[in-house]
């Protein structure tokens, strides 16, 4: 079997085998075909691509012979009719009609308008928001602007009669008889009746006034950083606002810082005043955002207010008016010189017109400031100072949150969409601490201290040098070598507000105090008042007196200018120089009252040139030793110019 079973696998397998070579003789015979044709193909394409283009050509020949020819009318000759007309057409002219056609005249609706004689007020067409901002690209989130606090500080202090409202039975403050009150005399008159407004009760105050600056347009810098062009942009809103006022005090030496209360005496104070004086600062640091932060001006009588108010930075209303002219007239000439350049060019340009309408949202928010200054102004009165005392101060603005503003203030409150994470944390700080809707700048650095001084001014009107052994600069012995000076020792009544203008002669050493008949300057009632046994205190010492020296004995006495060296209860020091504080003196002394004469006496007639003065009560020769009304010394008048008595 097994032999049987290899000898049937012999013969199977060459019948396989030839099946199998069969099958693979038919496969070559069809690959063969189809290489044939390719290489022909490959052989004969360019024959026939050739053949391809012959029978088009013969196609295009046969369509071209077998068409229709030209209409009798379209020939040559008609072709060289019609270019010879439109040439002709050409030349006749009618070419500028052709070109109007094809070409309209330029559009000159600028020179047109500029030519128009009916003005446009830009101010009706303003608005306070850009056109179309609900497609403004929002760029940025709304964040906190950098607050900037008050800079150059300035502190200056003083005392006076503050005018307050008083129940018309309490003004006279002393019975009087009418014989004893008399009116104010000129010089006074417009040193204290005009300084003050209306009449009340006398309250004598010890203060010192805060003058500061606030950047203004540094600060709207700040705020337009941070809010133009972030989200729901506001110009009424996102604008600096100043609220309130914040000023601290301590005493020279202490650490303990003591608030004030600014706003209440702004607001509350001036209800209790006569009235209130006006200063000389320009009006444009006070716009009407930061005038809450401007303290009315006291009427506190019988002082100039202005260096109290006064600033190196702040112009008067003089020299504001004064710039403001200055710039107009420039602005006039250089309108004026672009006119002539433009009537000699003969252009024109309107986008001047249009000029409100084309700013930008910082110009309009510069513009809001409303005022030509970069700079504004804060004033307080701190009048719960004492004299002799010395005081610091520093000082804190609040301005209102644009991002939190006043609940009812009239600003829309911004959606917290459109603030920066940094303001979200900041005002959950603020929500949790039930605090207001303002921001605080930091606290100024302290001021330099300034004291206040006691009560007591001093003013000299002329001095006399002592008299010296012959020949020598030596003193003469005794009090004929002392020398003297005619002063007014101004005393400050502390119960009534009384002021004492004392004349007085006096030595080295003396303490400017008395106790006489006095006539005193009563502000309650702008009268000069005259007081039995008044005591009159100054506590100044005069320490020492220079000048007063005799430098010619022509026919007028002539001597060299007076100084003296005062010294105050608080140990200050002082020098009155009789050419510097002539006007004081001037203003300050009460002139005895006028006794009228029932004939007075005739003007001295003038004698002729060469001749010698008489003396008008007799007929001696006038000379350098008896001048009416002084003596060897300077005079019981007070010397060369007769003031004060001696």
């Amino acid at each position: 079997m097994g032999l049987l079973n290899r000898g049937g696998d012999k013969k199977k397998a060459p019948k396989q085998k030839a099946e199998g070579k069969k099958k693979k003789k038919r496969s070559s015979s069809g690959g063969a075909g189809m290489a044939n044709a390719k290489q022909w193909l490959m052989l004969n394409v360019e024959k026939l691509v050739l053949g391809l283009i012959g029978v088009s050509a013969l196609f295009l020949i046969y369509k071209g012979v077998s068409g229709a020819g030209l209409a009798p009318n379209q020939g040559p000759d008609q072709l060289t009719s019609k270019l010879t007309s439109a040439d002709n057409a050409l030349r006749d002219g009618n070419g500028d009609a052709m070109r109007a056609v094809r070409y309209p005249e330029p559009d000159t609706f600028d020179q047109q308008a500029a030519q128009d004689t009916s003005a446009v007020d830009a101010e009706q067409y303003a608005t306070a928001q850009p056109f179309f901002r609900i497609l403004k690209e929002q760029q940025k989130l709304r964040q906190d602007p950098d607050l900037l606090p008050a800079v150059d500080i300035l502190v200056r202090s003083g005392y006076g009669p503050l005018m307050i409202k008083e129940e018309e039975s309490a003004l006279a403050t002393f019975a009087t008889q009418d014989e004893n009150v008399r009116a104010l005399t000129e010089n006074l008159n417009t040193k204290w009746k005009g300084s003050i407004s209306g009449e009340g009760k006398a309250k004598p105050v010890f203060f010192n006034t805060i003058v500061g600056i606030i950047p203004l347009r540094d600060q709207l810098a700040a705020y337009n950083t941070a809010f133009i062009g972030a989200a729901e942009y506001d110009l009424g809103r996102d604008f600096p606002r100043y609220v309130q006022l914040k000023i601290q005090r301590r005493e020279t030496g202490s650490q303990e810082w003591v608030p004030l209360n600014v706003m209440e005496n702004i607001v509350v104070g001036p209800e209790e005043w006569t009235g209130s004086l006006e200063g000389d600062i320009a009006q444009k640091y006070s716009p009407d955002y930061v005038k809450n932060l401007i303290m009315p001006i006291p009427p506190i009588a019988g002082i100039d207010i202005n260096p109290f108010i006064s600033h190196p930075k702040l112009q008067t209303e003089a020299e504001a008016d004064a710039e403001a002219q200055a710039e107009e007239k420039a602005l006039a000439e250089k309108e004026a010189a672009a006119e002539r350049t433009a009537a000699i060019t003969g252009s024109s340009d309107v986008r001047t017109t249009n000029a409100e309408l084309n700013m930008t949202d910082e110009e309009r928010a510069f513009k809001q400031l409303s005022t030509n200054a970069d700079i504004g102004m804060f004033r307080y009165f701190d009048m719960e100072v004492e004299p002799g005392k010395s005081y610091e101060y520093r000082v804190q603005l609040v301005l209102e949150d644009p991002n939190n503003p006043i609940p009812d203030g009239g600003s829309t409150k911004p959606t917290q969409d459109a603030l920066d994470p940094k303001v979200l944390v900041r005002l959950a700080d603020v929500a949790s601490s039930e605090g207001l809707s303002i921001r605080e700048t930091e606290w100024t650095e302290p001021t330099s201290p300034v004291r206040v001084p006691r009560p007591g001014k001093a003013y000299v009107s002329t001095t006399a040098a002592g008299a010296t052994l012959r020949g020598t600069d030596i003193p003469a012995f005794g009090d004929k070598g002392e020398p003297t000076a005619n002063v007014v020792a101004i005393g400050f009544d502390l119960s009534f507000g009384y002021v004492a203008p004392v004349t007085m002669e006096v030595t080295r050493g003396v303490v400017l105090n008395s106790k006489q008949e006095t006539e005193v300057i009563d502000p309650s009632k702008n009268r000069i008042v005259k007081l039995e046994d008044y005591t009159n205190k100054t506590n100044i010492m005069v320490v020492d007196i220079a000048g007063g020296k005799v430098v010619s004995t022509g026919r007028e006495e002539l001597r060299s200018p007076g100084k003296i060296l005062l010294v105050g209860a608080d140990g200050s020091f002082t020098v009155s120089d009789e050419f510097g504080d002539e006007a004081e003196y001037e203003s300050s002394i009460i002139p005895p009252e006028e006794v009228l004469t029932p004939n007075p006496p005739q003007p001295e007639e003038r004698e002729p040139r060469g001749g010698r003065r008489r003396d008008p009560r007799g007929d001696q020769p006038l000379g350098p030793d008896n001048l009416p009304g002084s003596n060897r010394r300077g005079g019981p008048l007070g010397g060369e110019r007769g003031r004060g008595p001696r």
